[in-house]
């Protein structure tokens, strides 16, 4: 509107004059402009349905979307798990079994003497895959050689493949499975930040979105939700238009690493012309429309977003600082081995149930015999 000013030499006149703090509602702006309390309005917006009378060109295609936080690190005791699926697990399993009987057979047949047990798992074919030593057979055949053999291969490569794995999640950890869609950031721990007024104007606009209502935080005071949106506070979302996202994303070329990024995904609204409400019979209408045709074909409009940031630093609302969350050393931890400790409960109980059946087998056999 200054370049409108300028451009047709004209004063600008506001008989509502804007508060910075308030948030007039676009049906409001509209409605003044329809009952002849204003000319046109100072402020953009998007028309109801997409109905473009009483609407100047449109000055920009806006995306109303959600601003996420990029997905966490997968806690550290999930490191052990999650270096083998279950399709890999499954296939090394089947491996071991087939090694067993390969080498269980061949000792049976050169006279030696296997457990019916041997034929499901043998010792040496799982303390090879695990990479220990293991007994070998004095003067094993050639074929009983070559199973030998196998298995110290097969350790070998499981072993510095699941090191290899591990290694790299702990120097560069895998993140958590993003959100898919609204019912699973409602279903998570994360809050999506919304003044009320512009949430009050979306829910007006989108009456589908009431039921995720809970995943909403509702803040009165503009003040407070431009802190907390510009504080990056990664334990919240944030409701983002692409206008503002550009200066949000030149914010964040200055972080070690993003801590947000817009989900195109989930956006409320697509591809919505966003224009000066003004008379459809308004003497304004044709040099607004030309002007915008003006600004767009000589890049200003791009050029006026893309220094938006630079603009904000330069008088003083941010500041070109790192609010990304260093990375320091961490000793491991009791919790980090929460699965080992898992395992070796169930392999205990187990041991422990196999052993008094044991006893209890044994003491049966004696009181037979007496």
């Amino acid at each position: 509107m200054d370049a409108f000013r300028q451009k047709y030499n004209c004063k600008l006149v506001e008989p509502y004059p804007a508060n910075a703090t308030a948030f007039a509602p676009s049906t409001d702006v509209m409605a003044a402009v329809r009952n002849g309390s204003v000319d046109i309005s100072m402020a953009i917006t998007f028309p109801y349905r997409l109905n473009l009378r009483g609407f100047s060109y449109p000055i920009e295609q806006m995306h109303w979307c959600l601003m996420l936080p990029v997905e966490r690190d997968i806690p550290p005791a999930e490191y052990y798990i999650n270096v083998f699926e279950l399709a890999a697990f499954l296939l090394t399993l089947v491996t071991l079994v087939i090694t067993s009987v390969t080498l269980t057979t061949a000792l049976q047949q050169h006279g030696y003497q296997v457990q019916p047990m041997d034929f499901l798992m043998h010792e040496n074919c799982l303390r090879g895959a695990l990479g220990q030593s293991f007994y070998e057979v004095l003067r094993a055949p050639i074929v009983v050689r070559a199973i030998y053999v196998q298995i110290c291969v097969l350790g070998f490569l499981l072993t510095a493949w699941y090191n290899s794995y591990f290694s790299a999640y702990v120097t560069s950890s895998p993140k958590e499975p993003p959100y898919r869609s609204y019912d699973d950031v409602l279903a998570s721990n994360i809050k999506v930040v919304a003044w009320r007024e512009e949430y009050n104007e979306l829910i007006g606009r989108l009456t589908a979105l009431k039921k995720y209502e809970p995943m909403f935080y509702v803040e009165p005071s503009f003040s407070k939700y431009i802190s907390m949106r510009d504080s990056f506070n990664t334990h919240f979302g944030y409701m983002m238009t692409t206008t503002k996202w550009v200066v949000i994303h030149a914010q964040q070329n200055v972080f070690t690493r993003p801590l947000f990024r817009m989900r195109d995904d989930f956006c409320f609204f697509n591809n919505i012309p966003i224009g000066f409400p003004v008379h459809e019979n308004s003497i304004y209408m044709q040099p607004i429309h030309d002007l915008i045709l003006d600004v767009t074909a000589t890049g200003l409009i791009s050029h006026w977003g893309k220094s938006g940031f630079m603009e904000l630093v330069e008088a003083g609302e941010l500041h070109l600082t790192d609010l990304t969350p260093p990375r320091e050393f961490r000793a491991m931890q009791l919790q980090d081995l929460q699965y080992i400790w898992y395992g070796f409960a169930f392999m205990a109980a187990l041991s422990s149930s196999v052993w008094l059946l044991e006893l209890f087998w044994h003491w049966l056999n004696r009181k037979k015999e007496q």
